[in-house]
């Protein structure tokens, strides 16, 4: 449970850092919203974007492991890539762990611009 938690974090920050800026609440591009997670498991405009336990039929990882995403920026690196398959194809999102995840279960990710 405890490697779920820390791996939950670490996609929470990913998405938050590497994904709200287009795809939150307020701009959801491609209707896309990944910053709740109903509105995330919804998926956007074209189709389901996450696929609990199957990251090949998720649109969210064909899209990062090609680098078609994220747009306008560096693609993410092969650590965050293999961190979020792994988090996709173990379905942690499904579990009890998820909702202890009160900043993307309550009240969604917020995207904060890097430092420059």
């Amino acid at each position: 449970s405890g490697d779920r938690w820390a791996l939950l974090k670490k996609i929470a920050g990913i998405l938050a850092n590497q994904c709200l800026e287009c795809h939150d609440a307020a701009t959801h591009k491609g209707g896309l919203d990944l910053s709740i997670r109903k509105a995330a498991f919804a998926g956007g405009d074209s189709g389901v974007a996450i696929v609990p336990g199957k990251a090949a039929d998720s649109l969210l990882w064909q899209y990062v492991e090609t680098n078609e995403m994220p747009v306008k920026r560096p693609p993410l690196s092969d650590s965050q890539k293999k961190l979020l398959r792994e988090w996709i194809d173990s379905g942690t999102l499904q579990d009890a762990v998820a909702n202890k995840l009160r900043e993307w279960t309550d009240g969604g990710l917020q995207y904060s611009p890097p430092f420059r």
